[in-house]
């Protein structure tokens, strides 16, 4: 993460995806096993929590009664395998996060990142800890962390069924490398290497890429509800358009390059004007021999 994504996380309020620490979990106190508990219910919250965007828990910000954020810092380093080490035992199924630290004005915060994941259940503790019963689910509402109700526990299990799965996320990865392998070595034309991008988001419903492959393959005629300029813009060509007949020797142009031409054209001929031109064909009708 870089120090800007980090100060954009920081203008946000408390949720339930972001959650705020004043101090470093204290792990180094063996007799106090209040911070491991609090630990691994902070992170199986976020891991249940519905969301289509990763989850945070930063270490070293306080917050202050006006909600002004107090950039406090930490000073105890602890290493990510010491987190993974406190939670693998205590719950069930194992849930994926990732620990580092960022400097901010030369303050070191803790940074731990939840993404969204695919799990077979919801994460629930596998022992007994302070506030942790075995077998229950807990989720984080707004900006507290609760044992979740019958209906959310159903929810939960909804929204993780309709998770594409690491196996699947992996031979999405696999299947793209080859396509754009075969790409770079110019294996195939381009007309079969966008109906085989059209295959494969077909298989993992894909939707903005199939949406993408059938307009390069049957044309973009219907561009009403789009922004062609932004979404199109490598099918838009600057062209000079005159009404008037311009009459050149084209060897006089011959070591110009094609702005310059174009440059050239409009000060022989002050009525000559520079437009965009959209080329909505198909693909195949070009450039399929490419």
């Amino acid at each position: 993460m870089t120090n800007l994504e980090f100060e954009e996380i920081l203008l946000n309020p408390e949720s339930d995806i972001l959650d705020f620490k004043r101090e470093q979990y204290d792990f180094l106190n063996k007799s106090n096993e209040d911070n491991a508990a609090k630990f691994v219910k902070d992170i199986i919250s976020l891991c249940n929590t519905i969301r289509t965007e990763p989850a945070y828990i930063i270490l070293g910000i306080g917050e202050k009664g006006n909600g002004e954020k107090e950039l406090i810092g930490i000073d105890r380093y602890i290493d990510d395998a010491i987190f993974q080490e406190k939670i693998k035992d205590k719950v069930t199924p194992i849930p994926r996060f990732n620990y580092s630290t960022i400097k901010l004005n030369d303050k070191v915060f803790g940074l731990i990142e939840i993404p969204v994941r695919k799990y077979e259940e919801p994460i629930f503790p596998a022992v007994r800890m302070k506030g942790l019963e075995p077998g229950k689910v807990y989720c984080r509402r707004s900006s507290s962390n609760s044992e979740a109700t019958g209906r959310e526990i159903i929810q939960i299990n909804k929204w993780l069924e309709s998770l594409p799965s690491h196996t699947t996320i992996t031979n999405i990865n696999e299947e793209v490398a080859e396509i754009i392998s075969k790409t770079t070595a110019k294996m195939l034309p381009l007309s079969e290497q966008i109906a085989a991008s059209l295959k494969l988001a077909r298989k993992y419903g894909l939707s903005e890429l199939e949406w993408f492959c059938l307009g390069e393959l049957s044309g973009w005629h219907d561009t009403d509800k789009i922004d062609v300029e932004k979404v199109l813009s490598y099918r838009i060509s600057r062209i000079v358009m005159t009404p008037n007949e311009i009459k050149i020797n084209p060897y006089s142009f011959h070591s110009l390059t094609s702005q310059q031409l174009l440059n050239e054209i409009k000060e022989i001929d002050k009525a000559a004007s520079e437009q965009p031109l959209f080329f909505p064909h198909s693909i195949t009708q070009y450039f399929g021999k490419f």
